[in-house]
C-alpha cells in the first residue's frame, strides 16, 4: 500500500504501524509522487493526508485517482487533523472510502485498512458473477418492497422530461439500488407497525449511508452512488445524510426522493395503509411548498401520474430480472427537457458551497469542535425507505 504525508513523523509511524501489521509499505512526501507510482503499480489502499502545502491537498488526489483509470476503484483513507463535519463530507465527495483524524490510535488505522481490504476482495468476488448481481436486486425487494417500483417511475419520469437515454438508465439503476442499505436493517424494525422509537429511527436514518458504502466499490453503480447516499436529503437542508442544501442535492437524488415518497404514500406497508395517488402527490406539493423537494419534479410527476399512470415504465422497460431498461432508441426520448442542475459524471458531484480545507484548518484536532448540525430531532419513519 501507498501513504503520502508531508510531515516525515507522520510518514515514519504510518511506515511503522502499518509494517508492524504485516503490510508493504511505501512512503511519499508529496500527493504528485504518489499518483505516480500508483498509476505504476496500483496498491491495495492509498492513505493520503488532507492537507499537504506545497503541492496538491489530499483532497485533489484523491479526485486525481478516481479520474485515474488504474487507480479508480483503489480504497482510499484520508488520514488528517482536519475534523469539522463539513471537511469529511468534501472528502467523501473527493473519493475517500474512510476518514481518520489526527491524532489516531496504531490499532485503529490497521483495522480499518483491514476493513477496506476485506470490503474490496468479498465485492469483486461477489460481482464477477452477474447472477449475483441480479441476486441482489432480489434481496433487495423481499426485504424492501418498493425498489422496483422506484426504478420503473423515476425511469418514466426521466423520460417524460427529455433526459438522454443514459440518464434514464442511470434513474432506473438509482431506483433499484437506493434502499440496498436496508439489507443492514433489522426486518423487525422495517416491518414495524406504528412509530419508531427514537433508537429504532436512527437506525433505519443509517441505510444511505451503509448503502453508498456497499455499493462504492461497484463500477457500474458509480453514477448511482449520490442517488443512493443522498435520496433522503432535503432542499432546506433538514434531511440526512449529510444535510445538503439547494443545488448540492444531484438531478437523479431530487427525482429518487420524490419517487420513493410516492411509492412509500401509495404502496402497503406493514406500517401503512396504501393510499391513493391524488393523495399523495397532494403531500408531495406541500412538502415541495415547505421546502423539502423540488417542485418542477413534483410537477412532472403529477403530470406523468395524470396521463400514464402509477404504474407507468420507460419505453424500454424490460423488468427487474435482467437489464431493467434498455433504450430502444438511440435518439433521445422526444419529451419536455428540463435541464440536469449539474453534469452526470462517474463521480460524487462536487459541493457547491463547501470550501476545501486549508492549511489553518488543521488546528481544529477536536472531533465535534465544529459547528455541525446534528439529525433532525424527534422519533418517526422514512416514508420513501
Amino acid at each position: 500500500m501507498l501513504a503520502a504525508d508531508d510531515e516525515k513523523l507522520v510518514r515514519d509511524l504510518v511506515n511503522r504501524v502499518l509494517s508492524t501489521a504485516g503490510f508493504e509499505v511505501g512512503t511519499y512526501s508529496s500527493g504528485e509522487d504518489l499518483i505516480v507510482e500508483a498509476s505504476r503499480n496500483p496498491p491495495d489502499v492509498i492513505i493520503v493526508d488532507a492537507v499537504m502545502p506545497g503541492g496538491m491537498n489530499g483532497f485533489q488526489v484523491c479526485r486525481a485517482l478516481r479520474d485515474n483509470e488504474p487507480t479508480k476503484l483503489t480504497p482510499i483513507m484520508m488520514v488528517t487533523g482536519l475534523s469539522e463535519y463539513s471537511d469529511r463530507v468534501y472528502g467523501i465527495e473527493a473519493g475517500a472510502d474512510d476518514y481518520v483524524c489526527k491524532p489516531f490510535r496504531a490499532e485503529e488505522v490497521s483495522a480499518r485498512v483491514r476493513s477496506l481490504m476485506a470490503r474490496e476482495r468479498v465485492t469483486d468476488e461477489l460481482f464477477a458473477n452477474d447472477d449475483v448481481f441480479h441476486s441482489m436486486l432480489r434481496a433487495i425487494e423481499d426485504k424492501a418492497p418498493h425498489s422496483e417500483r422506484v426504478a420503473r417511475l423515476s425511469a418514466a419520469l426521466g423520460e417524460l422530461l427529455g433526459r438522454a437515454p443514459e440518464e434514464i438508465g442511470l434513474l432506473c439503476r438509482a431506483g433499484l439500488f437506493h434502499d440496498v442499505g436496508k439489507i443492514a436493517v433489522p426486518i423487525e424494525i422495517l416491518n414495524k407497525p406504528g412509530a419508531l422509537t427514537p433508537e429504532e429511527f436512527e437506525v433505519v436514518k443509517c441505510h444511505p449511508e451503509r448503502g453508498w458504502q456497499m455499493c462504492r466499490r461497484i463500477s457500474v453503480l458509480r453514477d448511482a452512488l449520490p442517488a443512493i447516499r443522498w435520496h433522503h436529503e432535503h432542499l432546506d437542508g433538514s434531511g440526512y445524510p449529510d444535510r445538503l442544501q439547494a443545488a448540492q442535492i444531484p438531478f437523479a437524488a431530487r427525482v429518487i426522493a420524490v419517487t420513493s415518497v410516492f411509492d412509500a404514500l401509495t404502496g402497503a406497508r406493514a406500517y401503512l395503509q396504501a393510499g391513493p395517488p391524488e393523495r399523495a402527490l397532494e403531500i408531495l406539493r406541500k412538502e415541495a411548498e415547505k421546502g423539502w423537494w423540488d417542485g418542477d419534479i413534483v410537477r412532472a410527476l403529477a403530470e406523468l401520474i395524470q396521463t400514464r399512470g402509477a404504474d407507468a415504465a420507460p419505453a424500454g422497460w424490460t423488468g427487474l430480472d435482467r437489464d431493467a431498461w434498455t433504450p430502444k432508441d438511440p435518439r433521445p426520448p422526444s419529451g419536455r427537457h428540463v435541464p440536469a442542475r449539474r453534469p452526470v459524471t462517474g463521480r460524487l458531484p462536487r459541493l457547491a458551497d463547501v470550501r476545501p480545507p486549508t492549511q489553518s484548518d488543521s488546528k481544529r484536532l477536536a472531533p465535534g469542535s465544529g459547528s455541525r448540525r446534528g439529525p433532525p430531532p424527534g422519533p418517526g419513519r422514512p416514508r420513501s425507505g
